[in-house]
């Protein structure tokens, strides 16, 4: 690839890769990342080494995982190095690749990492590969059951919780609704018809038959109680405005928030789940539309009876359904345990392979604190056959060279 010294060169090879009459090609990240177009034939794409971000990984894949590849599968190895220092860019790519998921996920709590894609997993296998110790390779895999496991057992929890607040507000719902049931019920008997010639409407004891006299009557009242004060934190009771369909009709007024105007509610008086909203200038300006309202709430009270008895029945199959949802276990259960039983097995490995502490570290100080010695141990398990080399000697002071016999032998003596 680096032969290629100019665009055209690379369009040029390019081409030739995309036709077939290349079989492999070798570049750097920063050659054959943006703007590499080959993937048509690309079949099999190799990591040489571990890069510094995870970016640039994501950047070499989507050099053959992209649209336009004609083959239905594709492969992607890494080659390492075991013992060496590759283990610890995969480590790095692993801890990097977790806050960006976390981040991208919209999770920014750093206390608890939840998930990891499927770059920070090859990340920790391939980082378990290059250690030379197959139990750090089982303690990898056995934490990705582990915490898969937690995470459904977590978000079981989490279900349980919302299923529990469903469980309460039906049961609120429940309650208001066979309480609130009898009353409309009974409201719906005592309604009387008043559609067409039937119309008759009584406001400030004043009966009128007219609609349009009855529209006058409400202005007329509601110029009259427009001077009350405005309670700004309940609801001010302005009485009865009127009686239609054998009802009366209370009016509320209700405090506005600020840059609002206040609003009048209006009810049918002891009958719940009645009430509508009107702006107080709209009441004041009252004609034959409001007149329709207050027919329609009492020709509609056999309606809403049926309605709230459909709520009660509904809010009762919910609660049904929340209570068995409740008593079911987790379904993992089982599965998590072994996980669990799992990773304490292959933690209980590694530390038996470790070893027990060297009792000389007590007599003779390392001057080493508490989370440097840790990273030594950290080490000493993960590099064994490192830890067993000598102290980091070189191989002639392993053999027993001074640095003096070093220098005759290399003079030939």
């Amino acid at each position: 690839m680096h032969e290629a010294k100019n665009d055209s060169e690379k369009a040029r090879l390019f081409a030739e890769a995309r036709a077939g009459h290349i079989a492999v090609l070798v570049g750097s990240t920063q050659k054959m990342g943006v703007g590499t177009n080959i993937q048509k034939r690309a079949v099999h794409l190799v990591d040489m080494d571990a890069p510094w971000r995870p970016a640039d990984v994501e950047q070499r894949h989507g050099r053959i995982i992209r649209q336009g590849n004609q083959n239905p599968e594709v492969r992607i190895s890494q080659f390492v190095t075991v013992g060496s220092f590759d283990s610890f860019m995969w480590q790095g790519l692993e801890r990097k690749s977790r806050f960006i998921n976390a981040i991208m996920k919209g999770r920014l709590d750093v206390r608890e990492i939840e998930d990891i894609g499927d770059n920070t997993l090859s990340f920790a296998q391939a980082k378990a590969i290059t250690s030379g110790n197959p139990l750090v390779l089982e303690k990898a895999n056995a934490d990705q059951e582990y915490n898969r496991l937690s995470r459904l057992e977590r978000a079981h929890h989490r279900n349980l919780v919302a299923v529990e607040h469903t469980r309460a507000a039906e049961r609120t719902a429940l309650a208001s609704a066979t309480a609130d049931l009898p009353l409309i019920e009974a409201a719906a008997e005592r309604a009387v018809d008043t559609s067409g010639e039937a119309f008759a409407m009584t406001v400030r004891g004043a009966r009128f038959t007219s609609r349009t006299e009855a529209a006058a009557a409400v202005q007329d009242w509601a110029a009259a109680n427009s001077h009350h004060v405005i309670n700004p934190y309940a609801r001010t009771d302005l009485g009865v405005l009127a009686e239609v369909g054998g009802h009366a009709v209370r009016a509320r007024l209700i405090a506005p928030f600020p840059g609002q105007k206040p609003t009048a509610e209006l009810s049918l008086d002891g009958v719940p789940r009645t009430s509508f909203e009107l702006d107080r200038d709209a009441l004041i300006k009252a004609d034959l539309g409001t007149i329709r309202q207050l027919e329609n709430r009492v020709a509609g009270l056999p309606r809403l009876a049926q309605r709230t008895a459909d709520r009660a029945a509904e809010a009762e199959g919910k609660i049904a359904e929340a209570e068995a949802m409740l008593d079911r276990p987790f379904k993992h259960g089982e599965a998590l345990a072994a996980a669990r039983a799992e990773v304490e097995r292959v933690d209980a490995a590694i530390a038996a392979r470790s070893g027990p502490a060297e009792p000389a570290a007590a007599a003779e100080p390392d001057g080493l604190d508490e989370e440097t010695r840790a990273l030594a141990g950290l080490v000493a398990v993960t590099f064994p056959r490192a830890a067993r080399g000598g102290g980091g000697r070189s191989g002639e002071e392993a053999k027993g060279h001074t640095p003096a016999q070093r220098r005759d032998l290399g003079r030939g003596r």
